[in-house]
Protein backbone atom coordinates (compact mmCIF):
# COMPACT_ATOMS: atom_id res chain seq x y z
CA UNK A 1 0.00 0.00 0.00
CA UNK A 2 3.03 2.30 -0.21
CA UNK A 3 1.99 3.92 -3.51
CA UNK A 4 -1.40 4.77 -1.97
CA UNK A 5 0.32 6.32 1.05
CA UNK A 6 2.54 8.40 -1.23
CA UNK A 7 -0.46 9.67 -3.20
CA UNK A 8 -2.32 10.54 0.01
CA UNK A 9 0.71 12.58 1.07
CA UNK A 10 0.72 14.48 -2.21
CA UNK A 11 3.72 12.68 -3.68
CA UNK A 12 4.00 11.13 -7.12
CA UNK A 13 5.30 7.57 -7.35
CA UNK A 14 8.36 7.19 -9.58
CA UNK A 15 8.75 4.29 -11.99
CA UNK A 16 10.74 1.24 -10.87
CA UNK A 17 14.46 2.07 -10.84
CA UNK A 18 13.81 5.84 -11.00
CA UNK A 19 13.66 8.68 -8.49
CA UNK A 20 11.83 11.98 -8.13
CA UNK A 21 12.94 15.15 -6.39
CA UNK A 22 10.50 16.30 -3.69
CA UNK A 23 9.99 19.21 -1.31
CA UNK A 24 9.17 18.31 2.27
CA UNK A 25 9.42 20.23 5.54
CA UNK A 26 11.08 23.19 3.85
CA UNK A 27 13.89 21.16 2.31
CA UNK A 28 14.48 19.04 -0.75
CA UNK A 29 14.58 15.25 -0.81
CA UNK A 30 14.14 12.27 -3.08
CA UNK A 31 11.80 9.34 -3.52
CA UNK A 32 13.49 6.29 -5.06
CA UNK A 33 11.55 3.26 -6.27
CA UNK A 34 13.31 -0.06 -6.35
CA UNK A 35 10.93 -3.02 -6.42
CA UNK A 36 12.45 -6.01 -4.67
CA UNK A 37 11.36 -9.61 -4.35
CA UNK A 38 7.89 -8.81 -5.71
CA UNK A 39 7.32 -5.85 -3.39
CA UNK A 40 6.72 -2.33 -4.64
CA UNK A 41 9.33 -0.50 -2.58
CA UNK A 42 10.06 3.20 -2.10
CA UNK A 43 12.92 4.78 -0.21
CA UNK A 44 12.48 8.40 0.84
CA UNK A 45 15.47 10.55 1.73
CA UNK A 46 14.80 13.87 3.47
CA UNK A 47 16.69 16.07 5.90
CA UNK A 48 16.33 14.93 9.53
CA UNK A 49 14.43 18.15 10.28
CA UNK A 50 11.78 17.13 7.70
CA UNK A 51 11.11 13.67 9.12
CA UNK A 52 8.16 14.80 11.26
CA UNK A 53 6.53 16.58 8.32
CA UNK A 54 7.05 13.52 6.12
CA UNK A 55 5.51 11.17 8.69
CA UNK A 56 2.51 13.51 9.07
CA UNK A 57 1.95 13.74 5.31
CA UNK A 58 2.18 9.97 4.86
CA UNK A 59 0.13 9.18 7.97
CA UNK A 60 2.76 6.78 9.24
CA UNK A 61 5.58 6.83 11.72
CA UNK A 62 9.03 5.37 11.18
CA UNK A 63 9.07 1.83 12.54
CA UNK A 64 12.55 0.36 12.28
CA UNK A 65 11.55 -2.93 13.91
CA UNK A 66 8.67 -3.51 11.48
CA UNK A 67 10.88 -2.57 8.54
CA UNK A 68 13.55 -5.03 9.69
CA UNK A 69 10.95 -7.80 10.05
CA UNK A 70 9.54 -7.10 6.57
CA UNK A 71 13.04 -7.33 5.13
CA UNK A 72 13.61 -10.71 6.77
CA UNK A 73 10.23 -12.11 5.66
CA UNK A 74 10.84 -10.96 2.07
CA UNK A 75 14.56 -11.87 1.99
CA UNK A 76 15.73 -8.30 1.43
CA UNK A 77 19.27 -7.70 2.72
CA UNK A 78 19.92 -4.56 4.80
CA UNK A 79 23.05 -2.51 5.30
CA UNK A 80 24.61 -3.55 8.57
CA UNK A 81 23.28 -7.04 9.18
CA UNK A 82 23.64 -8.43 5.63
CA UNK A 83 25.50 -5.79 3.63
CA UNK A 84 28.85 -4.16 4.21
CA UNK A 85 32.25 -3.66 2.64
CA UNK A 86 33.02 -7.37 3.07
CA UNK A 87 30.00 -8.59 1.02
CA UNK A 88 29.90 -9.08 -2.75
CA UNK A 89 26.64 -8.21 -4.52
CA UNK A 90 26.15 -11.76 -5.79
CA UNK A 91 26.56 -13.22 -2.29
CA UNK A 92 23.57 -11.13 -1.21
CA UNK A 93 21.48 -11.92 -4.31
CA UNK A 94 21.63 -8.36 -5.64
CA UNK A 95 22.45 -9.00 -9.29
CA UNK A 96 19.58 -6.71 -10.33
CA UNK A 97 21.28 -3.80 -8.56
CA UNK A 98 24.25 -3.89 -10.96
CA UNK A 99 24.22 -2.32 -14.41
CA UNK A 100 25.83 -4.72 -16.89
CA UNK A 101 25.60 -2.22 -19.75
CA UNK A 102 27.36 0.72 -18.09
CA UNK A 103 30.87 1.64 -19.24
CA UNK A 104 33.89 1.89 -16.94
CA UNK A 105 33.29 2.62 -13.26
CA UNK A 106 35.29 2.33 -10.02
CA UNK A 107 35.17 -1.24 -8.78
CA UNK A 108 34.26 -2.68 -12.17
CA UNK A 109 36.94 -5.37 -12.14
CA UNK A 110 35.72 -7.27 -9.04
CA UNK A 111 32.12 -6.93 -10.26
CA UNK A 112 32.95 -8.47 -13.64
CA UNK A 113 35.07 -11.16 -12.00
CA UNK A 114 32.21 -11.99 -9.61
CA UNK A 115 29.89 -12.55 -12.55
CA UNK A 116 32.16 -14.38 -14.97
CA UNK A 117 34.62 -16.31 -12.82
CA UNK A 118 33.21 -19.01 -10.62
CA UNK A 119 30.77 -18.34 -7.83
CA UNK A 120 30.79 -16.64 -4.44
CA UNK A 121 31.87 -18.73 -1.45
CA UNK A 122 28.57 -18.10 0.35
CA UNK A 123 24.99 -17.07 -0.40
CA UNK A 124 22.32 -15.24 1.54
CA UNK A 125 19.37 -17.53 2.23
CA UNK A 126 16.07 -17.08 4.00
CA UNK A 127 15.33 -19.65 6.68
CA UNK A 128 11.82 -20.69 7.76
CA UNK A 129 12.31 -21.48 11.44
CA UNK A 130 10.65 -24.47 13.09
CA UNK A 131 9.12 -23.80 16.50
CA UNK A 132 8.70 -20.63 18.51
CA UNK A 133 12.27 -20.13 19.76
CA UNK A 134 14.22 -17.52 17.82
CA UNK A 135 17.96 -18.08 17.33
CA UNK A 136 20.42 -15.46 18.45
CA UNK A 137 22.03 -13.14 15.91
CA UNK A 138 25.35 -14.67 14.95
CA UNK A 139 24.17 -18.21 15.75
CA UNK A 140 25.77 -20.88 13.61
CA UNK A 141 23.88 -22.73 10.90
CA UNK A 142 24.86 -26.41 10.84
CA UNK A 143 24.79 -29.24 8.31
CA UNK A 144 25.58 -32.72 9.64
CA UNK A 145 26.94 -31.08 12.79
CA UNK A 146 29.44 -28.87 10.95
CA UNK A 147 29.23 -25.09 10.90
CA UNK A 148 28.23 -23.92 7.40
CA UNK A 149 26.84 -20.46 7.99
CA UNK A 150 25.75 -17.71 10.35
CA UNK A 151 22.42 -16.01 11.17
CA UNK A 152 22.40 -12.28 10.33
CA UNK A 153 18.76 -11.25 11.01
CA UNK A 154 15.76 -12.81 12.76
CA UNK A 155 12.03 -11.96 12.75
CA UNK A 156 9.09 -13.45 14.62
CA UNK A 157 6.28 -14.97 12.59
CA UNK A 158 3.73 -12.63 11.02
CA UNK A 159 0.88 -15.06 10.38
CA UNK A 160 3.41 -17.72 9.41
CA UNK A 161 6.65 -19.23 10.64
CA UNK A 162 9.39 -17.13 12.14
CA UNK A 163 12.17 -16.41 9.68
CA UNK A 164 15.85 -15.56 9.57
CA UNK A 165 18.44 -14.52 7.03
CA UNK A 166 21.79 -16.27 7.00
CA UNK A 167 24.89 -16.58 4.89
CA UNK A 168 25.66 -20.24 4.17
CA UNK A 169 28.28 -22.01 2.09
CA UNK A 170 27.40 -21.76 -1.59
CA UNK A 171 27.55 -25.50 -2.22
CA UNK A 172 24.91 -26.07 0.48
CA UNK A 173 22.60 -23.15 -0.36
CA UNK A 174 19.77 -25.19 -1.85
CA UNK A 175 16.09 -24.31 -1.91
CA UNK A 176 14.26 -26.63 0.51
CA UNK A 177 17.37 -27.86 2.34
CA UNK A 178 16.94 -28.40 6.08
CA UNK A 179 19.65 -27.05 8.38
CA UNK A 180 20.19 -27.43 12.11
CA UNK A 181 20.77 -24.39 14.28
CA UNK A 182 23.35 -24.09 17.04
CA UNK A 183 21.51 -24.20 20.34
CA UNK A 184 18.77 -26.41 18.90
CA UNK A 185 16.09 -26.21 16.28
CA UNK A 186 15.86 -26.62 12.55
CA UNK A 187 15.22 -24.36 9.59
CA UNK A 188 14.31 -24.85 5.94
CA UNK A 189 16.20 -22.73 3.42
CA UNK A 190 14.75 -20.64 0.63
CA UNK A 191 17.29 -19.25 -1.82
CA UNK A 192 15.95 -15.94 -3.19
CA UNK A 193 15.74 -16.19 -6.96
CA UNK A 194 15.87 -20.01 -6.99
CA UNK A 195 12.33 -20.11 -8.40
CA UNK A 196 13.59 -18.18 -11.44
CA UNK A 197 16.45 -20.54 -12.33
Amino acid sequence: ESATALAAGGFEAPADGAFLEIECGGSSGRILRFDRRGLVSFEIAVAPSATGDLEERLGVAEDGDRYAALCVHHAIPRFGPELGDDVLFNEAGLEEAVSWSKGCFPGQEPVVMARHRGRPPRLLVQLALAGDALPELGAHVLADGAEVGVITSVAAGDGGPAAALAYVKHALAEDGRTFELAGGGQAVAHVPGAEQT
